[in-house]
C-alpha cells in the first residue's frame, strides 16, 4: 500500500470529526515491513484489538497526517520494538508508539509453526469525543468579522468550520467544511482561534472533543443606528468620514486585546505582520475592519478579529464626538508563541 493511500485514509477520517471519535485503522492496512520467501506458507498475526492513539494537545496542524509504524509481532502476540517510518511532526512519534504497544494479536505462523513478525500499520488519533459528559461551550466568544468586500458590497454569505477543543479550552485543527466564499470560513476560523472554550469532560477529566459552527453573515444585521451610518457612509464612492489629521488629538486605546497567533501557521514558525485599517465610532467602538495587508492571509484574519475587539476614547473634532478613520500595524511573534504556548 502506498503512502499517499495511507494519507488519503486519515485525511478520510479526519473529514469526519463531527462524529464521537476516530478509530484505528482497519485490519487490511497492517501488512510485513518486508515479504519472506515463506510468505506464501505464512498466517500474519491477526488483530484482535486497536487502541487510537491521543491527539497531542500542542500540535497545531490541520489533521490531514499519517503516522506509519513498524513493529515485532511475537510468537506468543506481544507487540515490541515500535519504530517510526515515516512522521509529519515529531509529536505525534510517542503518541504513535504508545498506542501500537497497546494493540492486542493473535499469534501468526510460518510453515504450520508460531512465528515473529515485523508489520507496518498507519496510526490514527483518537481526540477523545465519544461518551462525553459536558460538552465544550464558549466562555467568551469573539464576533466573527465581516469580509470588507463582502460587506460594502451588501453580500450575505456563511461559513462553516470543523475544530476540535483541546484541554485547555484552546480551538485547534480548525478547518473548513464548507462557504459561499473562502474568506467566510477563514474568517470563523480567526473567530474560533481566539475564543475561549471550557473543555469537555468525561469520567469527570478533561478531553479533547470534536464540534463545529457555523456563522451566518447579513450585513445590517444587529446594527444600531451609528453603525448603519458608518456602513452606508463606506458604501459610498467618498466616504465621510474624518482622518486622524482632522481631529483634536489622536484616540487614546482603552483595551486592546492581543491578536492570536494562527494556529495553521505554528509549526512554520512564521515571524509576520498585517496592517488593519478599521472606524472609530463616535463612541470609540471598533467597526468594519478592513486587512490592507499582510505577509500571510491567516495573519490579516488574525489581526483584524483582534482588532475588532479594541476599545478607544471617543474621537473628537473640534470638542465633538466623531467617526475617524484608523490604520494600525499587528505583529506576530512566533518565538514569544513557542516561549508561550
Amino acid at each position: 500500500m502506498t503512502q499517499s493511500s495511507l494519507a488519503a485514509i486519515v485525511l478520510t477520517a479526519f473529514a469526519c470529526l463531527t462524529l464521537p471519535a476516530l478509530h484505528a485503522a482497519p485490519q487490511p492496512l497492517i501488512d510485513e515491513v518486508e515479504t519472506s520467501p515463506l510468505n506464501s506458507n505464512a498466517i500474519l498475526p491477526k488483530i484482535i484489538s486497536q487502541t487510537a492513539a491521543l491527539y497531542p494537545a500542542a500540535l497545531a496542524r490541520t489533521g490531514t497526517e499519517a503516522v506509519v509504524v513498524s513493529f515485532t509481532v511475537t510468537s506468543d502476540g506481544k507487540v515490541e520494538n515500535p519504530k517510526i517510518i515515516s512522521t509529519p511532526a515529531t509529536q505525534l512519534e510517542a503518541p504513535a508508539k504508545k498506542a501500537v504497544l497497546a494493540w492486542k494479536f493473535q499469534p501468526g505462523s510460518r510453515l504450520g509453526k508460531p512465528a515473529d513478525f515485523r508489520l507496518k500499520a498507519p496510526v490514527t488519533f483518537s481526540v477523545n469525543g465519544d461518551g462525553i459528559e459536558d460538552a465544550p461551550a464558549a466562555s467568551r466568544k469573539v464576533a466573527a468579522v465581516y469580509p470588507y468586500e463582502q460587506l460594502v458590497k451588501n453580500q450575505t454569505g456563511w461559513g462553516e468550520v470543523a475544530f476540535v477543543v483541546d484541554y485547555s479550552g484552546r480551538a485547534i485543527l480548525a478547518s473548513s467544511t464548507g462557504a459561499s466564499d473562502a474568506a467566510f470560513s477563514k474568517s470563523v476560523i480567526a473567530m474560533l482561534e481566539a475564543t475561549e472554550f471550557s473543555p469537555a469532560k468525561k469520567d469527570k477529566r478533561t478531553v479533547m472533543a470534536p464540534s463545529t459552527n457555523r456563522e451566518n453573515f447579513r450585513p445590517d444585521a444587529d446594527l444600531d443606528f451609528t453603525a448603519r451610518h458608518v456602513l452606508s457612509e463606506l458604501r459610498k464612492p467618498k466616504p465621510a468620514i474624518f482622518n486622524l489629521a482632522d481631529l483634536d488629538d489622536r484616540p487614546k486605546a482603552v483595551s486592546q486585546r492581543s491578536a492570536v497567533y494562527p494556529r495553521s501557521m505554528k509549526s512554520d514558525g512564521l515571524t509576520g505582520q498585517a496592517e488593519i485599517e478599521f472606524i472609530v465610532d463616535r463612541d470609540g467602538r471598533v467597526l468594519f475592519p478592513r486587512i490592507v495587508s499582510s505577509s500571510h492571509e491567516d495573519f490579516g484574519w488574525a489581526a483584524a478579529t483582534a482588532v475588532a475587539q479594541w476599545k478607544f476614547n471617543p474621537p473628537m473634532r473640534n470638542g465633538q464626538r466623531v467617526d475617524v478613520r484608523m490604520t494600525v500595524p499587528v505583529m506576530f511573534d512566533a518565538q514569544k508563541l513557542a516561549s508561550s504556548d
